[in-house]
């Protein structure tokens, strides 16, 4: 089995730490187009910014050329949602018809509002087999290997065995979701939920308080994805619930900006903080993208006035 990491970043450090460790007789292909960041990584095994103690496993195989996708049983991507159109042009000729495609990243496609699932379906079709994978997996508690959970969205029953017995160990357990975009809504919205949360926390609120707010955001937003998306996300779900508890309660860069909007810094003061700290907070996009649905809708009273306070 070949199996092809895209991209780079520190979650995906984390993911193919994770990976290798836990799958020592197979062999992971790992590409990006920042070659400079991958020849450190290969060079020092390390990741140049975080993560100090962790070292790649030696089968996390770096490459310094285009990869042939063809050559693929499975295909890893984090790629951006902004990105994932050109991408699935580029390359849906050359991925075998059997291959299974996993999609760990953020987000939607803010100028069209379509999820990863929906571009990718619709550029390469139903024949290859398509999942997203997401939970409560904060990177650092990924590579340290603390209990976690997270979901697979995926059709077919055989390749979500196929996806667990990759990812699950004693560290992180794995559930079962028939549609990616039950995975892919969540995440995204979660962040958003996220900047809420950081917002009250940044005014000077504690917990009870934040208990309020917390239901009252996740009740809207899960309105948002059945009135827009057609699509019941579960707070049960460890990519929905699960991992509200992570970003919006732990060291997140989605609460980090909005403690600081809630603290009296504007959007753009706060995004060039994260900037200098190397993140980048999704919820603000996802926002953004979800102002075309929402502005000035009686029936979303947070999100509106969230898009006036993040200034979206």
């Amino acid at each position: 089995m070949k199996i092809l990491i895209n991209w780079i970043g520190a979650f995906w450090f984390a993911i193919a730490y994770h990976l290798g460790k836990n799958n020592p007789e197979i062999q992971f292909d790992w590409w990006d187009i920042n070659q400079e960041i991958l020849k450190k990584l290969e060079t020092s095994r390390q990741h140049p910014y975080f993560f100090e103690n962790a070292k790649l496993p030696h089968n996390i195989n770096i490459l310094h050329s285009q990869p042939k996708r063809d050559s693929y049983d499975i295909l890893l991507n984090v790629i951006p949602a902004q990105f994932i159109k050109n991408w699935a042009q580029q390359v849906w000729n050359n991925i075998k018809s059997w291959a299974i495609i996993v999609n760990l990243a953020k987000g939607i496609d803010n100028q069209h509002l379509k999820l990863p699932f929906e571009i990718i379906k619709q550029h390469i079709g139903i024949p290859l087999k398509y999942g997203a994978l997401w939970g409560g997996m904060i990177a650092q508690e990924l590579v340290e290997q603390k209990p976690l959970g997270a979901d697979i969205g995926i059709a077919s029953k055989d390749s979500y065995k196929i996806l667990a017995n990759l990812f699950e160990n004693e560290n992180l357990q794995i559930n079962y979701l028939p549609d990616p975009a039950q995975v892919e809504l969540g995440w995204s919205l979660k962040n958003i939920i996220a900047l809420w949360i950081g917002y009250r926390e940044g005014q000077g609120l504690q917990a009870s308080s934040l208990g309020k707010y917390l239901i009252e955001i996740i009740l809207e937003v899960q309105q948002l994805a059945k009135q827009f998306f057609k699509v019941d996300i579960k707070f049960e779900s460890y990519s929905f619930g699960g991992d509200i508890v992570a970003t919006a309660f732990g060291n997140s860069r989605n609460r980090l900006m909005g403690k600081l909007v809630g603290e009296g810094k504007s959007s753009l003061q706060a995004i060039q903080i994260l900037k200098s700290q190397k993140k980048h907070a999704e919820g603000w996009e996802t926002l953004k993208g979800f102002k075309k649905l929402i502005y000035q809708n009686s029936q979303f009273p947070i999100l509106n006035q969230m898009i006036k306070l993040f200034e979206v």
